[in-house]
């Protein structure tokens, strides 16, 4: 089954009134679950979405659209040439939200923290964004365009969202770069096409 971008802003809208609703009411807030760790998790750490006053998160990269690479560019704090390893899913009130571990091999934009990056989409391989990038795969490689996901702003998850929820390319054999996703953007690119843009 697909979510369209449209209906997932909209769930995400009333859960986040739901857990205002229920907080005020004192009542307990909905916790993340977890479908386990994947191979590049590691276990000791439960990525922590959500707050007790604010468990359903909002992520901005699905609600400021992005049609062309120019504004991909502009809204990218990092862009960066990775390998997709082990992924986790996390629910929250149902939604599912999906974590992969990603593996820095070139950057392209910006300055990571780290060589290992952790990459938030909404959904999993049953529940994806028709309008957005697919969940990344475990192996592959892609050019990917990012910005700190937050939950308050200026406060570090320690997460990255796709810029627009769409600026994924995955590798092909080719050696050309395709996105998949419904969206205005290039449906295929080199990698001098995606430097090029970002810089």
């Amino acid at each position: 089954m697909k979510f369209f971008r449209t209906k997932y802003v909209a769930s995400a809208a009333l859960l986040t009134i739901g857990a205002l609703s229920f907080a005020g009411c004192s009542a307990a807030s909905p916790e993340p679950s977890s479908s386990g760790p994947e191979p590049g998790f590691d276990s000791s750490e439960r990525l922590q979405i959500g707050t007790a006053e604010q468990p359903m998160v909002w992520d901005r990269s699905l609600v400021e659209a992005v049609d062309t690479l120019d504004e991909v560019a502009t809204g990218a704090t990092l862009a960066v040439v990775a390998v997709a390893e082990g992924s986790k899913v996390e629910t929250i009130s149902d939604v599912p939200f999906t974590v992969t571990s990603v593996k820095v091999k070139e950057v392209v934009h910006g300055k990571p923290s780290a060589s290992i990056l952790k990459i938030r989409q909404f959904g999993d391989e049953f529940n994806e964004d028709s309008q957005a990038s697919t969940i990344l795969s475990q192996g592959k490689t892609y050019l990917l365009s990012l910005t700190p996901f937050e939950l308050e702003p200026g406060v570090d998850t320690g997460q990255w969202v796709l810029v627009g929820g769409v600026s994924s390319w995955e590798e092909k054999a080719s050696g050309k770069f395709v996105n998949d996703a419904d969206s205005p953007l290039p449906t295929v690119i080199s990698k001098k096409q995606f430097l090029d843009s970002m810089n």
